[in-house]
């Protein structure tokens, strides 16, 4: 759902399975109409044992939702970046 662009915050954290919070321009700590309901409703899926994930901005809105401190990093941390899948196979002995 599209917050930013006028989409009401669910009622209910119920009604899904799992909540992922993704990222966006603005900050966690803006001046925006949406962001206090959407972090009433971060707290009430936690209080339901709704999982949630949250990844950039999504990220800084639970750390806020759940009493953390959202501050400028001094370097930017912005794009795409390497990620490679390393596969480690450990051997078990019966002893």
């Amino acid at each position: 759902m599209a917050l930013d662009a006028g989409e009401a915050v669910p009622r209910d954290p119920r009604e899904f399975s799992g909540i992922g919070i993704m990222g966006g321009p603005m900050s966690a700590n803006d001046d925006l109409p949406w962001i206090p309901p959407l972090l009433e409703f971060l707290r009430d899926a936690v209080r339901r044992d709704v999982p949630v994930i949250g990844h950039c901005l999504g990220g800084q809105l639970m750390s806020r939702a759940f009493g953390g401190e959202v501050r400028v990093n001094p370097v930017r941390e912005i794009g795409w970046g390497e990620v490679r899948v390393v596969i480690v196979v450990h051997a078990v002995r019966d002893l």
